[in-house]
């Protein structure tokens, strides 16, 4: 990570990844609009929303919104529909197929997922560590497993070591004693965030064509990790993966892309020690609430009552 380069965003792709959840989709991109707007980036924004076989009444609500925003923010905005729902793993390629498409080189492609809820500062933020090395691969969000540098540098090396092929991680210059120093080094130091390299991030994330290309030749590498797509894209990455603290992003509370993955947020715009004994005590009390409710049989009672309503 030698090579600084000074950049200056020319265009955005953003690929949206959707399924069902409309409502949720509709906070997650609005947030993500108003965050272009306070960069100043919205109007060399291209915006494709791939969504993967959404319910006939969920795609309605969401090509209504879609709509919605083309017309009050003049933003150039697509759904792309398809028949059945495909995978995360095959829908995300198609955001980033779509976005090698347009042979621009000098463009930056964002993958959002639309369970996250964007700060409004995130793009900006994203311009300012671009401008230090247009190499780095941004995620939004701040995951409690880095508040652990050396215990969250242990599990991503064993799965890696369980996922990919030893001939393909000696390849790739990729040892525990490294991944432990790098783990949580700061790249990026402002007086409000930090940005740190992870070697396990989610799969929103902001880069340069010379990491999407990387995605693109090892698509099919991608796809034989069925269910750890992330991981094969931090793979892809290695140190070139950072996250933001405080977070620029949390996770809508009802499942979604990442299930109920709102408990893992370390933090999200705010002091991050008071985030992380808010979040603490929040997952503290759901999982105490959810195993009662579990042995006292209460929740299938619950299920019951929510399926009629």
């Amino acid at each position: 990570m030698n090579n600084k380069i000074i950049y200056k965003v020319n265009r955005i792709f953003i690929a949206a990844l959707s399924y069902n959840r409309a409502n949720i989709f509709k906070k997650s991109m609005l947030t993500l609009v108003e965050s272009l707007i306070y960069s100043n980036t919205i109007k060399n924004a291209q915006i494709a929303v791939f969504d993967d076989g959404s319910d006939k009444k969920e795609l309605t609500i969401i090509n209504n919104y879609c709509i919605e925003l083309k017309n009050k923010f003049n933003l150039d905005i697509n759904l792309h529909k398809t028949d059945k729902n495909r995978g995360y793993g095959i829908n995300y390629m198609k955001g980033v197929d779509w976005y090698i498409s347009h042979r621009d080189r000098n463009a930056l492609l964002y993958m959002h997922e639309t369970d996250l809820i964007l700060e409004k500062k995130w793009f900006s933020k994203c311009n300012t560590i671009l401008n230090s090395n247009i190499n780095w691969i941004i995620s939004p969000v701040h995951h409690i497993n880095h508040l652990n540098y050396p215990k969250h540098a242990r599990g991503m090396y064993d799965l890696f070591e369980q996922n990919i092929k030893k001939t393909f991680l000696q390849k790739n210059k990729i040892n525990i004693q490294e991944m432990i120093l790098k783990e949580g080094k700061i790249i990026f130091n402002d007086n409000s965030f930090v940005a740190k390299i992870s070697y396990g991030l989610i799969g929103a994330r902001l880069a340069s064509s010379h990491y999407w290309e990387k995605v693109i030749q090892n698509k099919e590498f991608i796809f034989s990790n069925h269910d750890k797509e992330d991981m094969a894209l931090s793979f892809i990455g290695k140190d070139n993966c950072v996250y933001l603290t405080p977070g620029s992003a949390k996770i809508a509370f009802k499942p979604g892309l990442h299930g109920y993955m709102f408990l893992n947020i370390a933090s999200y715009d705010e002091g991050l020690n008071k985030f992380i004994l808010y979040v603490s005590l929040k997952r503290y009390l759901i999982k105490s609430i959810l195993k009662l409710l579990n042995k006292t049989g209460l929740i299938k009672i619950l299920k019951k009552i929510l399926i009629r309503s």
